[in-house]
């Protein structure tokens, strides 16, 4: 069985850790590393349960996502790594930044939240019966509920991208989703979480990318984290969904240059 979490590596230079969201797998970086790795190395995981990792055994909730990150951050060839999360993706990084200290030089936020769902003092997240709906679904045909899932993802214009079909291939194919059993433990325990409090603890540079149409993570919860960490910038790209990283790919590459030449 395999007990170590996989990731793809490609590239040379400073060192970029890309992590996914959830029910993906790294595969939705492709744009990303394309773009990237001619002038950096990248690292894209794949977490418990998905993709190359998908032998792994469970738990699979955001404390073990954060385990597997940090223990993969311990390599000193990662040392001062630019870490970029994805929805899920954000949420795994937030917690391990709960449970450990890596060394790294900043981080990208993309689409994400510290709260899936809504709290009394939190307007930001989503219902939590929307949440407990989709958990439902899945649960009981998967295939069918992972399907209004992948609609939920694409907002405004992006069905009119000329590469459409390679966004769908790489974010909507269901093909590529983790087991059923991993998707709705990882789901569950992102309705669980509340990370705020981890927020004020980040000390590094930290740049928040965000559709202004996603209704999975909402664009709200990027400002709020935006005020509650002490370097924060945050862009809102207001005519894109969940996946601006494939649907508005060059402006997202845009600002993340933008935003690690400022650190050089």
């Amino acid at each position: 069985m395999n007990t170590t979490m996989r990731y793809k590596k490609c590239g040379k230079g400073k060192p970029l850790v890309l992590v996914h969201g959830w029910a993906m797998d790294s595969l939705v970086w492709s744009f990303f590393i394309e773009e990237f790795s001619p002038s950096y190395t990248i690292i894209a995981v794949d977490l418990r349960g998905h993709g190359q990792s998908g032998s792994m055994p469970g738990p699979y909730n955001l404390k073990t996502f954060a385990v597997d990150l940090a223990h993969l951050m311990e390599n000193p060839a990662l040392r001062d790594a630019i870490v970029i999360g994805w929805s899920m993706g954000v949420s795994a990084v937030l917690k391990m930044l709960e449970l450990a200290s890596p060394v790294i030089d900043s981080l990208v936020f993309i689409s994400g939240t510290p709260s899936l769902v809504a709290r009394d003092d939190y307007r930001h997240g989503l219902p939590r019966a929307e949440v407990s709906s989709l958990l439902r679904s899945i649960k009981k045909k998967y295939v069918p509920g992972m399907a209004g899932f992948y609609e939920l993802m694409f907002q405004g214009d992006d069905a009119h991208h000329p590469r459409w079909q390679e966004i769908q291939a790489l974010a909507a194919d269901i093909a590529r989703a983790p087991r059923q059993e991993v998707a709705c433990e990882a789901l569950q325990s992102m309705q669980q979480e509340d990370l705020r409090p981890c927020l004020e603890k980040i000390r590094v540079p930290v740049l928040l990318v965000h559709g202004g149409l996603d209704r999975i993570c909402l664009p709200a919860a990027s400002r709020y984290m935006a005020e509650h960490i002490p370097d924060a910038s945050v862009c809102v790209l207001e005519a894109t969904g969940h996946v601006p990283f494939l649907t508005a790919a060059e402006h997202v590459h845009r600002e993340v240059k933008n935003f690690i030449r400022t650190r050089q």
